[in-house]
């Protein structure tokens, strides 16, 4: 089984790695890291089925840690290796449902591989029963669900007549429309399922999820998988938009990610900063204001945004306001001067000035090349 071992202290990670023979009992530590975030970075992309990670920890602890993944449902096991013993300490861990609480200052080599075993068949049992409620999960969906991912899904790869799918989802009153969706990056024990409430179908589509709906789609996301990364339609769509949006979610979803790995790696005032930024882009944003936000010199602010991003920090924040105005004019049909508006500019001369020095068409220009 491949272990995760999360300690901010090396000595104590070489200390653990030596208790026990680990490839001879079955267990291979495939990762180590110093604190949470880099575990949180390391899981999302290396299959791990047992975590062993300390408590407190610089960045992210490892309650905050074990919540992450609980909240992501990534199929993986927890052990926590801590010093402390209290009640306090136990009583928490046991609330998020890790297999065992070591502590690390009287640990043997005995009591480690016991935990181990103990996690490992905690895990085998977890996905035992994964198993079963996936059977009975694809038992109990309805046809209606069944079929409305199907219509979806052949929308997509385009294996029937258009108008015979568009025919086929005026049957379904899932489908009447228009309906909302959305766009899921999680873990594969998100089984796909219809909500009581709502007639909402989630299923899995190519490395996503996608779930659709005649409403509710963003709570129901965000309730099925919270803290995963996921992007949402801000309006109703009709059948024929399917596709379309499909790509043009799927093209948002990428940046969200490509930001969440740029931000973990950026110095914490800069990620603070650019935080701000991204939340209130459509505010008046000066570099004074944001500096100041983050408790350093405006100079200095300036040259270490530009040394951590690439981008002057007024380059930054029109590529921000360009990209979002971007998205506005290909999802919706608001006039220009209110897509200006939205994104921070109150001058739409000034705004379309921008919009052709930075992109090479007008607004308008823009909007007609990407939607024929």
């Amino acid at each position: 089984m491949k272990v995760l071992l999360v300690e901010d202290e090396t000595l104590v990670r070489r200390f653990i790695k030596t208790l026990i023979h680990w490839e001879a009992n079955g267990f291979t530590v495939v990762g180590e890291a110093s604190n949470g975030e880099e575990a949180w970075e390391l899981l999302q992309h290396h299959a791990v089925d047992i975590v062993l990670t300390d408590i407190r920890m610089p960045a992210l602890n490892g309650f905050e840690l074990i919540e992450r993944i609980r909240g992501c449902r990534l199929p993986c096991e927890v052990i926590v290796l801590s010093s402390y013993d209290d009640f306090d300490y136990v009583r928490n861990a046991l609330k998020l449902h890790v297999s065992d609480y070591v502590h690390k200052a009287t640990v043997s080599g005995e009591e480690l591989l016991d935990s181990l075993n103990r996690a490992k068949r905690d895990w085998l049992n977890r996905h035992e029963q994964m198993l079963y409620d996936r059977s009975l999960a694809q038992q109990m969906i309805s046809r209606k669900a069944t079929v409305a991912a199907g219509l979806l899904t052949q929308l997509l790869e385009q294996g029937a007549d258009r108008d015979y799918l568009e025919l086929l989802g005026e049957q379904l009153s899932i489908w009447k429309e228009p309906f909302q969706a959305a766009l899921l990056s999680g873990d594969e024990s998100v089984i796909a399922a219809e909500q009581a409430e709502g007639d909402i179908v989630m299923f899995p589509y190519e490395e996503y999820w996608i779930i659709a709906g005649k409403h509710g789609v963003k709570e129901f996301a965000e309730k099925r998988s919270p803290g995963c990364p996921a992007v949402y339609s801000e309006e109703a769509i009709r059948l024929a938009q399917w596709p379309d949006l499909y790509r043009k979610l799927k093209w948002e979803l990428a940046e969200h990610l490509r930001k969440q790995d740029h931000l973990s790696a950026l110095h914490v005032s800069i990620r603070e900063a650019v935080e701000f930024i991204e939340a209130h882009y459509m505010d008046e944003i000066t570099l004074e204001l944001i500096s100041d936000r983050v408790h350093i010199s405006s100079a200095y602010f300036s040259r270490l945004f530009q040394k951590e991003t690439g981008y002057t920090f007024t380059d930054y924040v029109t590529s921000i306001r360009i990209n979002r105005a971007k998205a506005y004019l290909l999802q919706t049909k608001l006039p220009v001067y209110d897509i200006a508006e939205r994104v921070g500019y109150r001058n739409s001369k000034y705004f379309l000035k921008l919009f052709k020095e930075t992109v090479g068409y007008t607004p308008t220009e823009f909007r007609e090349l990407t939607t024929k």
